[in-house]
């Protein structure tokens, strides 16, 4: 997970990873499992992503997600969204439109200044694609 390396080299004070609900389950036990101190079995020191099930097919849903994680930007911080080989998985039609402009709306709804989007899908037959 890309902001896992965010976070432990500080280029992040936060990080949110978005899968479905039983991907987002066994990311988590994977982080805890590869974070866990061998000796005492304690999750180590370290400040780990938060994983969130959810389909991003849903828009409500989605959206809820984001005006919550964007609420608490009072500091307001610069967002990035990195969609990192998601968008091609979407199967409702306009799902991947409809999730780009959710991240914009929750961004400008909740006083953000700046906001980037990494967009790190490969998408074939798409002409300037790779």
């Amino acid at each position: 997970m890309r902001c896992v390396r965010f976070l432990l080299d500080g280029a992040a004070d936060a990080c949110y990873e978005f899968d479905l609900p039983e991907v987002a389950a066994a990311k988590q036990t994977l982080l805890q499992h590869r974070f866990r101190r061998r000796r005492t079995g304690e999750v180590a020191d370290v400040h780990l992503p938060t994983v969130i099930g959810a389909d991003l097919n849903d828009a409500d849903v989605t959206g809820r997600h984001l005006d919550r994680i964007l609420s608490g930007n009072t500091q307001r911080w610069h967002t990035i969204f990195v969609a990192e080989g998601v968008l091609m998985y979407l199967n409702k039609p306009g799902a991947a439109s409809t999730l780009l402009g959710l991240c914009s709306d929750a961004v400008q709804k909740n006083g953000g200044d700046v906001a980037s989007l990494c967009f790190a899908d490969r998408l074939e037959g798409c002409r300037g694609a790779d």
